[in-house]
């Protein structure tokens, strides 16, 4: 709710209220007390003529005076023919007119404080990311599970949640002051083959999709590794959880869009952080075994797919290269 609501439902009521005759008896009132003006002025105006007349004795100073008074006559004209047509305006016109309205900055905000549990045993999941794409924000659950947003509005809003070893959690959620989440991560489970040392690659691919405010479907290298479809375009349908779907009008049968919301959006397509000229068309006939990865990100009307090769891995692995940052 805006602060505007308020005033602007008791100015309209007043303005409602208000009468023809109450407009009226404030015009004759405005009215009488500019004529008095009027009068004064005037009668200042023949005194001082009278002066000039006496210390000039001539013709020219009765001119100046004449001059003024046909000047307040005018003036006087002027006046009444305003009156008149304020007067014509159509019954309730006043009424009618509403106050501008406050910028969407002065919207009511709150801290949204929640907690992530694990479905089955209800403990606290550490670490989640819980996303907001229409706001473009993150942020992380504590040792308890907790999170919080500052300056959050009212309203509804897309919340996404993921944690490795968890399916990620997306949907709506109606919030106001005094409300607070509790979201809950059905697990799963992955097999964790001994204890190893995870590569730089895997450290800096994770971080940056933590760090997307959207939320990010990714195919990670044993996805690739037992794909039977040579067609990258058709291991990303049929293994990530996003609608995946022929553009409109594309008879290629190539699947270049992603549905947001129940409409079709394109999908950009990058090639190890640079972009791929002719998008999913061109990766559709990508050597498959030249892939280690993908992340598909699910932007507001569409979706962007980075796409990792072999040789960028091992790069990322063996030198100082860093990601590009992320700008939305």
């Amino acid at each position: 709710m805006r602060a505007f609501t308020v005033i602007d439902g008791a100015g309209s009521a007043f303005l409602a209220r208000m009468t023809r005759k109450d407009a009226n008896d404030t015009l004759a009132a405005w009215a009488w007390e500019q004529s008095a003006r009027g009068r004064r002025r005037v009668r200042r105006c023949r005194r001082g003529d009278a002066a000039v007349r006496t210390i000039h004795e001539g013709a020219e100073a009765s001119k100046i005076g004449t001059a003024k008074r046909a000047a307040w006559r005018a003036a006087r004209r002027g006046l009444a023919a305003s009156l008149a047509a304020w007067a014509a305006l159509p019954a309730g016109a006043a009424g009618q007119e509403r106050p501008p309205e406050l910028p969407d900055s002065l919207e009511q905000t709150f801290v949204l404080e929640g907690r992530v549990l694990d479905a089955v045993n209800e403990r606290p999941v550490i670490a989640a990311v819980v996303k907001v794409p229409d706001l473009k924000r993150y942020t992380f659950t504590d040792v308890d599970g907790r999170f919080s947003f500052s300056d959050f509005p009212a309203g509804t809003r897309e919340i996404v949640v993921e944690q490795l070893g968890y399916h990620t959690t997306e949907g709506p959620v109606t919030v106001s002051q005094g409300n607070g989440l509790f979201i809950r991560l059905e697990p799963d489970p992955i097999a964790i083959e001994g204890l190893r040392v995870r590569p730089r690659s895997e450290r800096l691919l994770t971080n940056r999709r933590r760090s997307i405010p959207y939320r990010v479907e990714t195919l990670g290298a044993e996805t690739f590794a037992r794909a039977v479809n040579p067609d990258p375009t058709v291991v990303l349908k049929y293994h990530s959880g996003a609608p995946i779907v022929p553009c409109p009008g594309d008879t290629s049968l190539i699947f270049g869009c992603v549905l947001r919301k129940g409409q079709p959006g394109g999908i950009s397509v990058y090639l190890d952080e640079g972009p791929l000229a002719g998008g999913m068309e061109v990766l559709s006939t990508f050597p498959l075994e030249d892939i280690h990865s993908m992340d598909l990100i699910l932007l507001p009307a569409g979706g962007m797919l980075r796409v990792y090769t072999q040789w960028f891995i091992e790069r990322l692995d063996e030198t100082r290269v860093s990601l590009a940052p992320l700008v939305w």
